[in-house]
């Protein structure tokens, strides 16, 4: 596994073990996710000259999204 992807798993179960440990219902995991993903991909639609400007490609995002 690439590290990179390791850190994303580690921080993302890290992530869920401090919403759990706060008290956070686990049978919404998957609809905040939705939620979550639904607002960075709207923020990042209209960001997206901006990053383009500063030489970040973000067309794996939006390709993945409209596939």
């Amino acid at each position: 596994m690439p590290l990179y992807q390791t850190r994303r798993s580690t921080s993302c179960h890290c992530s869920k073990k401090h919403a759990l440990a706060l008290g956070y219902d686990r049978a919404k995991w998957r609809a905040l996710n939705t939620l979550i993903s639904q607002k960075l991909f709207k923020l990042l639609s209209t960001e997206r000259e901006a990053f383009e400007t500063l030489g970040i490609t973000l067309e794996h995002i939006f390709e993945a999204r409209e596939s």
